[in-house]
């Protein structure tokens, strides 16, 4: 029976963060209980066709997801059923949107039929935000494209991982892909996200037998060779981390902050199983002991070419220039204060 000890170390440790309100008896407990039930993905049926937007009788477009307009709860034969809800507050101050204490709350709930103004669709991504429509039990913005990534990289990877495995979430393959899902323990990238998985999928107990850990395991984008910035990922507050030391006696994620190659980390592969190892990280501590890529294995000539590009990476970053858009760094911080 599979134990919380067999799982890598980076996936043991972020259980234990996940699951601290259990307890690390209580975490170990849950592991043997869910032993054989795989977890749940997004619970969003997988649509037969990819899915397109069509103009409403309201002037807004619509989500058709094999045959069913997605923001609407049911059909009639006024068309499809809308309903959108709205609250707000009456302050000293005057109207504010939402709950405010100190205030009078009132609320209203407008319903309305929406029948499809035209026969053709069109792709969800030409529609802009404005003219979405959000409705619907799980929130209808799921299930549009996601708005475009703040930083150039970011944009290039969703690029990348589109052109290679498609938009649709790389993990449940229901929903569009919205993050870009990196490992924390390599940096390196694993896939491309809907919302929910990407929240859910390190919450895994399982070693084996289940979606999300085949996933972790075999990561789909693995084979890109894709390093998440790491001043871009994701780092819980200060006060989530005490939080987690009440519970729990200790910060189970201490080993993993303040960078991803500090020297107690050197080879974190180490009792890993093999596909869980980053190509990259397993060639610079090959080479940082004096040892070669082995020839046969299969990313050894993309990483050979990127350990031999090395020298003029390194001379490209001292000349002052940003490694994402070749920009003068003087250009982009002023002068100095």
């Amino acid at each position: 029976m599979p134990t919380l000890d067999d799982l890598p170390p980076y996936r043991h440790a972020r259980l234990l963060w996940e699951h601290a309100h259990f307890g690390v008896e209580g975490v170990y407990a849950m592991v043997l209980e869910r032993a054989g039930e795989p977890c749940t993905l997004s619970g969003v049926p997988k649509p037969s066709v990819p899915r397109t937007a069509v103009l409403g009788t309201d002037g807004r477009y619509h989500l058709m997801s094999d045959g069913r307009m997605v923001c609407a709860a049911t059909r009639s034969g006024q068309g499809w059923n809308h309903e959108q809800w709205c609250g707000w507050t009456v302050t000293d101050a005057g109207l504010v949107y939402g709950t405010v204490a100190g205030g009078r709350h009132d609320s209203l709930i407008h319903r309305w039929f929406v029948e499809a103004a035209t026969a053709e669709g069109v792709p969800p991504a030409s529609v802009s935000p404005e003219q979405r429509c959000l409705e619907g039990t799980y929130g209808a913005f799921h299930y549009w494209p996601p708005p475009p990534a703040r930083t150039a990289v970011v944009r290039r990877f969703r690029a990348l991982l589109i052109d290679d495995l498609g938009p649709d979430c790389h993990l449940c393959g229901a929903l569009p892909g919205a993050m870009v899902d990196h490992d924390y323990a390599t940096g390196m990238v694993r896939g491309f996200l809907c919302k929910f998985c990407n929240r859910t999928v390190e919450e895994c107990p399982h070693v084996t037998g289940c979606p999300k850990a085949a996933y972790m395991d075999y990561p789909p984008a693995e084979h890109l060779l894709l390093r998440y910035p790491h001043h871009l990922a994701y780092e819980p507050s200060e006060a989530s981390r005490r939080q987690k030391i009440a519970l729990l006696g200790f910060d189970p994620l201490a080993e993993w902050r303040g960078g991803r190659c500090s020297p107690s980390r050197r080879f974190p592969w180490a009792g890993w199983p093999a596909r869980c190892v980053c190509p990259m990280d397993l060639a610079v501590g090959l080479v940082g002991h004096g040892l070669a890529v082995a020839d046969e294995q299969p990313a050894a000539p993309l990483i050979q070419a990127r350990l031999a590009a090395t020298p003029a990476v390194d001379a490209f970053l001292a000349g002052g220039c940003d490694d994402s858009d070749g920009v003068d760094l003087a250009d982009v911080l002023g002068p100095r204060p």
